[in-house]
C-alpha cells in the first residue's frame, strides 16, 4: 500500500458479527471500509461510493441476490476491483461468479489469514 493512497474494501455479508469483525481487522490494516448486509445494498453502496473500491470481500450466498448477480453490477463502476470470496463452503463455490476471483477465505478467518489473502491479491 502506498502512503498517498488508502485502499478501500467493501464487505458484503449478511452476518452482522462477521461484518463488524472484518471491519475491525481491515481498519487495523489501514483500509477504508464500507459494508453491506445484502447484494442490493452492496450495489447501492458501490454505485454511490465517491472513489475507488479496491477489493470486495463477499459471501456468495446472500439473502436477496447471489454473488453472480452482484459482482457484474459493482464491476461496472469499479472495473479494477479485486474479488475475494468468503464462504463457509468450499472453493468450488466461486465458479458461480462467472468472473475472475482473486482470492478465497474460509469463514470465519483470522487476522493473519485475511492479511495474507490481501497481500496475495495486491502483490
Amino acid at each position: 500500500m502506498t502512503a498517498d493512497y488508502k485502499k478501500t474494501a467493501l464487505i458484503i455479508d449478511d452476518d452482522e458479527v462477521l461484518r463488524e469483525m472484518m471491519n475491525a481487522m481491515l481498519s487495523r490494516m489501514g483500509y477504508t471500509v464500507v459494508s453491506a448486509e445484502n447484494g442490493n445494498k452492496a450495489v447501492e453502496t458501490a454505485e454511490s461510493w465517491n472513489g475507488n473500491i479496491d477489493v470486495v470481500l463477499m459471501d456468495l450466498f446472500l439473502p436477496d441476490v447471489r454473488g453472480d448477480k452482484v459482482c457484474p453490477k459493482i464491476l461496472k463502476k469499479h472495473p479494477n476491483m479485486k474479488i475475494i470470496v468468503m464462504s463457509g463452503y468450499g472453493l468450488e463455490d466461486t465458479k458461480v461468479l462467472n468472473t475472475e476471483v482473486h482470492g478465497f477465505i474460509q469463514k470465519p478467518c483470522s487476522y493473519d489469514t485475511l492479511g495474507k489473502a490481501l497481500e496475495k491479491v495486491f502483490a
